[in-house]
């Protein structure tokens, strides 16, 4: 019951609609980010090493 009422307000709601998606544009855009700055990330600076680092920037 409690999910149909707030299906129902999502739906007749576009401000609420507005928010949520802005909140999840926000955190799907800061987890693209923290992979792509993530160490091991299909090889961008897959190596703890200082030189193997600079050769990458």
């Amino acid at each position: 019951m409690i999910r149909t009422v707030q299906l129902l307000r999502y739906l007749s709601d576009a401000p609420l609609r507005r928010r949520v998606t802005a909140a999840t544009n926000k955190v799907e855009s800061f987890n693209r980010f923290s992979q792509w700055v993530g160490f091991g990330n299909q090889g961008v600076l897959a190596d703890n090493d200082p030189i193997e680092q600079e050769k990458w920037t």
